[in-house]
């Protein structure tokens, strides 16, 4: 990643960006229908271990995820922890849970649905 950053009225972008660096290869859609079934398998399972591994983090939050710094912390908000799949529960203050910005809030007309987005996070 080249540069960042999460607060478009601070920036001259007017917008939240991310820059990051253009990686060699290709698209796995543009070649899926060529792999062998074992290639596939390889990669279905990479990425269900993947999962497994985020899934095993439980969040005492509903919101995104968002560095501590970026983003205003409200009164009564507990300080950013999970709980690990043997049941720790650990504080990290590098990060805090925010407003949700899932499209499932924007797709198919919710856009306009006048309702408060800057909610968050919820229990």
């Amino acid at each position: 990643m080249f540069a960042w950053s999460s607060r478009a009225e601070e920036n001259p972008v007017g917008a939240e960006y991310i820059i990051m660096e253009k990686l060699n290869g290709v698209q796995l859609s543009s070649v899926w229908r060529t792999l062998p079934l074992d290639k596939k398998t390889e990669i279905i399972k990479t990425l269900a271990l993947y999962q497994k591994s985020w899934m095993s983090t439980t969040l005492k939050q509903y919101g995104s995820l968002y560095y501590a710094q970026d983003i205003p912390r409200k009164p009564d908000q507990p300080e950013f922890s999970y709980i690990t799949k043997d049941g720790s529960e650990i504080e990290d203050q590098r990060f805090t849970i925010g407003p949700t910005v899932h499209r499932q809030s924007i797709d198919f007309g919710r856009a306009n649905v006048d309702f408060d987005r800057g909610r968050g996070p919820c229990k």
